[in-house]
């Protein structure tokens, strides 16, 4: 696969548009809404207003939409005649004031964030992507659905080929934005295997391209860019449920993996990693604990937390400006 100089320019304009953002938004299952500042252990964490949907579900995924400097999250589910059921529902919040209506999602989503996955495209906006919630309660394993909230505001319904031949996308797998045009697809769990297989996806030309296979298969496991363009993949489970306890880095140039390091005796699926000025933070599961990575791929546990227990399983999270809701934190 070759690799064009407006690829990996456009690779590092990805990575500098975050160079500056040290807070993390999250929304815990009681709905309780929570800023937390990576660059300062000192800072309490904020508690901002509730999320409409308390003590239901979080919102299945959530974004910082930079035109409207809001934060912006949907799906999820409501209570309804003392039952929960899965919505359409997405709310606005704008660092002031509470959380306010914003147009519903085309479609019901899974509102499980392993089945359910959400990625900003640029130039053309923000894409939902995975099993579809049934109307009512639960998921459907048996298709796919697709929503991209496009730069103008509105909604539109996308009709995608899974890339496997023999099922729809896996759940439990995790993907990577590589640039402008191309987002990649690793592992996950499906056709009751774990799967080593990656795919990417050409917005141009609504195409996919088998990349190299993962050393070995991984399900529930974290990803996310290298400042360098290549792509890390962290733990996960593999059959047996044994916990793989190590991490590769793609290299998109090269098309082939190779081991990077080792990763920490925790909990080996549901959890976050994200990408934070030159290296990552990885969310713990179940836990307030928040782990970096070190130069020599290591992780350390920070001593900012996240302020409650964090649920990677339904509890969306989304990196913010350092200005956003400065008048409430």
């Amino acid at each position: 696969m070759e690799v064009s100089i407006f690829f990996l320019l456009s690779l590092s304009c990805m990575q500098l548009a975050l160079a500056d953002w040290n807070k993390l938004l999250w929304v815990d299952e009681y709905g309780i809404s929570r800023i937390v500042n990576l660059a300062d252990e000192s800072a309490p964490v904020c508690e901002l207003p509730t999320f409409p949907q308390v003590d239901v579900w979080p919102p299945t995924a959530m974004t910082y939409m930079e035109s409207s400097k809001s934060v912006l999250a949907c799906g999820g589910m409501n209570e309804v005649d003392f039952e929960f059921r899965n919505t359409k529902d997405c709310y606005t919040y704008s660092g002031t004031g509470e959380w306010t209506p914003a147009a519903p999602l085309p479609q019901y989503h899974c509102p499980y964030t392993h089945k359910t996955r959400n990625m900003k495209i640029p130039g053309l906006g923000w894409w939902i992507s995975g099993q579809p919630g049934v109307e009512g309660r639960g998921c459907d394993d048996e298709s796919l659905v697709d929503d991209l909230l496009m730069e103008d505001g509105s909604w539109t319904s996308l009709s995608l080929e899974s890339p496997y031949a023999q099922f729809n996308p896996a759940v439990g797998m995790c993907i990577v934005q590589l640039n402008s045009t191309h987002t990649m697809f690793t592992g996950g769990w499906a056709d009751l295997l774990y799967r080593n297989e990656t795919y990417i996806f050409n917005w141009e030309t609504s195409e996919w391209t088998e990349t190299a296979s993962m050393s070995r298969p991984r399900g529930y496991h974290g990803c996310a860019l290298t400042k360098d363009g290549d792509v890390l993949v962290v733990a996960g489970y593999r059959e047996g449920f044994d916990v793989v306890s190590t991490s590769e880095i793609y290299s998109v140039a090269e098309n082939r993996w190779r081991y990077y390091a080792g990763v920490p005796k925790i909990t080996a699926e549901f959890f976050k990693i994200i990408p934070w000025q030159d290296t990552f933070v990885m969310l713990e599961w179940n836990t307030e604990n928040i782990w970096i990575m070190e130069d020599d791929g290591n992780w350390s546990l920070m001593d900012v937390k996240m302020g409650g227990v964090f649920n990677s399983d339904t509890d969306p999270v989304v990196m913010i400006p350092d200005d956003f809701a400065v008048a409430v934190c």
